[in-house]
């Protein structure tokens, strides 16, 4: 027969017992990922375009090249052409790694502010971060990309149609970017998260965003260039940035909410 005195600490101890596994819950049960981070990301990408685009183009090709004639000596004109090629390049590299860093920033610190609530040095860290991590990815994205579009546009009309050579341009980068994006969302969030699923929703949005983008402008904005990695024209570009970064955030949103508790 259990005496009086055995009563309250049995539910002493079962209490405690249930506290430990609320506890290791909400260790392994990361918070769900709001449409506040949608938001936030959405924004950063609209004002990092907008730096982006009035910011201009840093690199210029030499004024004594600028300034030569159709007339000039052929040799000159091909450094003229090379100059014009490199600058290109350049302004595409600078521009897609200060877009890819500050959105990074903006969307890790977000995730690490709602995990780590009151930490302002932890937010900033996560931050710092992500700017580091997805503004270099950015850079190795566009240069790979670059060199897909070097090897591909060579190709006749009748062996790879203009659209497919951009589609694969757009895929490329954007699917490497969205798999480290969710990468380091998932990181982010805690040791319940699965990582490999954030980066796979990043995979997935950039294939989707990929094959989508350059069909859909195309019908939007027929006056505009889409064959570029960064498109030309203030609106086609900006609903670049928000079309593929908002689809990397809606899908993360989506597709990586917790397992609902027993």
């Amino acid at each position: 027969m259990t005496s009086a005195s055995e009563l309250p600490a049995s539910s002493d101890s079962a209490l405690a017992s249930t506290q430990t596994l609320e506890s290791a819950s909400s260790v392994t049960s990361p918070q769900p990922l709001s449409f506040v981070f949608v938001i936030c990301t959405l924004v950063a990408a609209a004002l990092a375009f907008l730096v982006m685009f009035h910011g201009g183009s840093p690199l210029l090709i030499p004024q004594e090249l600028a300034d030569l004639p159709a007339s000039a000596p052929i040799e000159k004109l091909a450094i003229k052409d090379a100059a014009a090629v490199a600058m290109v390049r350049g302004n595409t590299l600078i521009s897609f790694g200060l877009l890819s860093a500050l959105v990074g920033g903006v969307a890790c610190g977000v995730v690490a502010r709602s995990r780590l609530q009151s930490s302002l040095r932890g937010t900033l860290t996560a931050a710092l971060v992500g700017l580091v991590v997805l503004g270099g990815t950015g850079l190795v994205m566009v240069l790979l990309g670059l060199e897909l579009r070097g090897k591909l546009q060579p190709l006749p009309e009748a062996t790879l149609s203009q659209m497919a050579k951009t589609l694969s341009l757009h895929v490329l980068v954007w699917v490497g970017q969205g798999a480290v994006f969710g990468l380091c969302v998932g990181v982010l969030r805690g040791p319940g998260a699965a990582k490999g699923m954030h980066a796979i929703c990043g995979v997935m949005a950039g294939l989707i965003g990929g094959c989508l983008y350059s069909p859909l402008a195309a019908i939007a904005f027929p006056m505009e260039d889409t064959d570029r990695l960064i498109p030309t024209g203030f609106a086609n570009g900006m609903s670049w940035a928000l079309f593929f970064y908002g689809l990397i955030a809606v899908m993360l949103v989506g597709l990586t909410k917790p397992a609902p508790k027993a």
